[in-house]
């Protein structure tokens, strides 16, 4: 993410913030920032400077604001409904890697509909292999002669 975005989503997550305040104990973001144990510079180096929040920062901040973490997440990433956010690394591997094998499946049936011989013709000119370890491509379809129309 370049810095631009990161401050537009920022930019986003203070409005948010905003939308919430006042709370018990916090009048504006600063006094939020406090009241979650976050220094305010840091919190207003989100959106002035382009800083990515880390999902620690946003967990106590959710916590004094008094909404859920993803509500949070969802605000930073522009996204509507929920939001989720894995704390399991190996969850968060498993479900990465399904997501990666099914892109792959859909892209092998795509070309196979328009005439490639396996997903990697399409994606990436054919010459580099899978990118995930064991990973194979679909089988491309049978071999046949071009048809002749006639005009």
């Amino acid at each position: 993410m370049d810095r631009d975005e990161a401050k537009a989503r920022g930019a986003a997550l203070r409005g948010f913030l905003w939308t919430r305040l006042p709370v018990s104990g916090a009048r504006s973001v600063t006094a939020l920032a406090r009241k979650a144990g976050i220094q305010p510079t840091t919190a207003t180096s989100w959106w002035t400077k382009g800083i990515v929040p880390d999902n620690a920062s946003l967990k106590v901040l959710a916590d004094a604001l008094g909404v859920e973490h993803s509500e949070l997440v969802a605000a930073y990433e522009g996204s509507t409904g929920r939001t989720w956010v894995l704390t399991d690394p190996a969850l968060e591997a498993l479900i990465e890697r399904t997501v990666e094998t099914t892109v792959r499946r859909v892209l092998a049936e795509q070309n196979r509909t328009r005439g490639f011989d396996d997903a990697r013709t399409a994606t990436d000119g054919g010459g580099a292999g899978p990118t995930a370890p064991g990973a194979t491509s679909a089988p491309g379809p049978p071999t046949c002669r071009p048809r002749r129309v006639k005009r």
